[in-house]
């Protein structure tokens, strides 16, 4: 297939003027025949090809601007297939995200499931394995509540952020490969429709072309993995889509699209009838995947939502509970909460002017 969607518009010009060129052939014949049939005109399969030439391009001179009308819309349809989202702003705001992977894979690396890219440890995280060697002369209650409360669960916490990372980078991707197949889909359709076209040009029976869809498995799907652990509620993430080579849980896809679309008819103008309902077909099929993508973004939020403000009395309502609300299988408490953040130190903002305020150190006795 050509890549000839830059000039999408300049295609479809092109693929009208030739609908109208040989549907203005077809109903010329069609016309001929019937004032055979009524003696008005002699056959038309008994002239020489000059004389053919010369009454076509009568009926053309008369008839052409009109017939030309009945596809224009298709030039309308094609002016607005011209204008798809580009895939790349998508696909690279989607890797700019790759350097805070690179801060946050922790002090042991971590590996990005999307594409099965490694991280080395972070050297944000280098001394973290030897704080306790540091503070090993620090005792108190402050001392023990930041070893035990902050130096335990940092990579935990990092590792999690990193998954979350991963999980709301993915609908870029998603939409940005979902878009670059489409475009190839449009310009595939031109050339589809162009062969219909060379076969009833070059005599067959019926002009038959099938356009195999790019879009399938464009679209990843992006779920989160139902928290485990009870209270320790670790938060997994899992994408999954053949589109980028993922592997892993997969937690539903948009409905699937048709995999192949059929342009076809016995006529140019039954041929332009399937080219318009191919892209009805491809844009159902866009908007249901975009819809996909917005409503595993909308669930994400909820959870990371849900992990980071939990209710005092309950847990926190979902903004969309139509698209993946929270379940009561998860356990939204401080501790949920501190799995994906730590708590701030009761004395960070102690400063000299304050350390003695009964909210710092107080005073002593």
């Amino acid at each position: 297939m050509s890549d000839n969607y830059g000039d999408v518009r300049g295609e479809a010009t092109t693929l009208v003027d030739r609908f109208a060129e040989l549907e203005t052939r077809h109903q010329a014949m069609l016309a001929f025949e019937t004032a055979a049939e009524d003696g008005s005109l002699d056959d038309a399969h008994a002239w020489t090809n000059e004389r053919r030439a010369r009454e076509l391009q009568v009926y053309s001179d008369q008839w052409y601007g009109e017939i030309r009308s009945w596809f224009e819309d298709i030039e309308e349809l094609f002016d607005e297939l011209a204008d798809l989202p580009d895939p790349g702003t998508l696909l690279s705001t989607a890797q700019s995200l790759n350097p805070a992977l690179s801060i946050m894979s922790g002090p042991s690396g971590h590996t990005d499931i999307s594409g099965g890219t490694e991280y080395a440890p972070s050297a944000s995280f280098d001394k973290l394995q030897s704080v306790p060697t540091y503070l090993a002369d620090w005792n108190g209650i402050a001392a023990d509540a930041f070893k035990s409360n902050f130096i335990p669960p940092l990579e935990r916490v990092a590792h999690n952020e990193f998954e979350a990372i991963v999980s709301l980078r993915s609908p870029l991707l998603a939409a940005g490969e979902m878009w670059k197949q489409a475009r190839k889909d449009v310009s595939d359709l031109i050339d589809e429709t162009n062969s219909a076209l060379d076969d009833y040009e070059g005599g067959k029976g019926a002009a038959d072309a099938v356009l195999a869809l790019s879009i399938i498995g464009a679209v990843v799907a992006v779920a989160a993995v139902p928290f485990t652990g009870g209270t320790s509620a670790a938060l997994y993430w899992a994408i999954a889509g053949s589109a980028i080579g993922v592997t892993g849980a997969v937690v539903g896809y948009p409905a699937e699209p048709k995999k192949e679309l059929d342009i076809s008819g016995d006529t140019p103008a039954d041929i332009a009838v399937s080219l318009r309902q191919a892209v009805a077909d491809m844009k159902l099929q866009w908007i249901e995947n975009e819809i996909f993508i917005r409503d595993k973004i909308r669930s994400l939020t909820d959870l990371i939502s849900g992990y980071t403000a939990p209710s005092e009395d309950s847990p926190p309502l979902p903004r969309y509970p139509n698209v993946g609300a929270p379940t009561s299988g998860h356990t939204y408490s401080q501790a949920t909460v501190h799995e994906f953040s730590l708590p701030r130190p009761a004395l960070a903002d102690t400063t000299p002017g304050n350390a003695q305020d009964d909210d710092h150190f107080g005073k002593p006795d």
